[in-house]
């Protein structure tokens, strides 16, 4: 998965809500825009995201497996 598909679908108007499942298995579902940023200053890119519950993940790209 790239960061650009991921700001993408953040960034869409009006926002949707999705889930990101990792390439361990584990669904993220993610209900608002604020949830989620993309850090791509200097490699390695970096996605912060907090689920629901407060739980916070922190990501690069292509630990991402799907968008849904």
């Amino acid at each position: 998965m790239t960061a650009e598909s991921i700001i993408e679908r953040v960034t869409q108007k009006p926002f949707r809500a999705f889930a990101l499942e990792t390439t361990g298995g584990t669904w993220i579902e993610i209900d608002r825009e604020e949830d989620v940023l993309v850090y791509r200053k200097k490699p390695p890119v970096r996605i912060t995201i907090f689920d629901a519950s407060g739980r916070l993940y922190i990501l690069e790209p292509e630990q991402i497996a799907a968008i849904e």
